[in-house]
């Protein structure tokens, strides 16, 4: 090999290097700023069918159908989704005054 051509394989290779780190770079801030953009998605939900479709987007396809699987003819699941479509909300409280914070519970009356 000749010294033009070591000094051409020197550069070219020197310019895929820095192409290559360049495209990562772009690449990881690209997925940071999505999974930051997904991790917000959640203060939207009001419900247990809205959590689900959130997670049916953002789980992979076999994760989301083993938690999602109902057993038999899925008539508890039922149950339980009336029940917290009926009776629970989930209600996100953000800037909320956390200066007082108490843990007290009390048992037994």
């Amino acid at each position: 090999m000749t010294n033009n051509q070591l000094y051409i394989f020197l550069s070219f290779a020197t310019t895929l290097a820095s192409f290559v780190i360049i495209r990562n770079y772009f690449q990881q801030r690209k997925k940071k700023k999505q999974d930051e953009e997904q991790k917000k998605e959640y203060l939207k939900c009001k419900s247990i069918f809205d959590i689900e479709k959130l997670a049916k987007k953002l789980m992979k396809p076999h994760r989301f159908y083993y938690y999602d699987y109902k057993a038999g003819q899925g008539h508890t699941y039922q149950a339980t989704r009336d029940y917290f479509d009926k009776q629970l909300q989930i209600l996100p409280r953000v800037l909320i005054d956390v200066t007082q914070v108490s843990l007290k519970t009390n048992i037994f009356g």
